[in-house]
């Protein structure tokens, strides 16, 4: 009977030792759940390596008459833009690339995500040139008018006629651009 009861008192003392374990584990854990870990605040800052690439790419683009080189230096690193203005110039190079090819379409595309970005007049009339020399009067109009809309000091009078003109020559080829005539 006495070798009954050292097994009893060890099996007791093994469920014991394990309820407490138990108990323990479950209690860190809920105090490490109920106080996480601060989460470091990622401050978007330039790195010198993406300055480099905008660099080398506004050389080859600027300097060196050779978009496609300007393309092959950027558009692999474009994700990696995480600050706002850095992405901005990456995207004004990327489509003054596409656009020294010809690429319109490819232009207009970046400067869709430039305008989402920075929604300037200068972006705005980029981007509406960009359209209307791929041919694409009726985003050239939208685009033209956002310009026009716009309240940026440093739109001239001048300019402003201008672009007021070609508004006026897009919406005369528009059918669907043209107002209707009031009875």
């Amino acid at each position: 009977m006495k070798s009954i009861s050292w097994i009893t008192y060890g099996l007791i003392g093994f469920l014991i030792g394990a309820i407490l374990i138990a108990l323990i584990a479950t209690g860190l854990f809920a105090l490490q759940i109920s106080n996480p870990p601060p989460t470091p605040t990622l401050i978007p800052t330039p790195t010198q390596a993406l300055q480099d690439i905008l660099d080398q790419a506004r050389q080859a683009l600027d300097v060196d008459r050779d978009p496609q080189r300007a393309l092959d230096i950027l558009s692999p690193h474009l994700d990696e833009f995480s600050d706002s203005d850095e992405l901005a110039k990456a995207l004004d190079i990327l489509a003054r690339a596409e656009m020294a090819q010809g690429h319109y379409q490819f232009a207009a595309a970046y400067l869709e995500r430039l305008v989402q970005i920075a929604p300037t007049a200068d972006n705005y009339i980029f981007l509406a040139r960009v359209y209307d020399s791929g041919g694409d009067l009726k985003n050239a109009l939208e685009y033209y008018l956002l310009y026009l809309e716009s309240d940026d000091p440093s739109i001239t009078e001048d300019i402003r006629r201008l672009v007021q003109e070609r508004v006026d020559q897009i919406q005369a080829t528009l059918p669907s651009a043209t107002p209707s005539p009031t009875p």
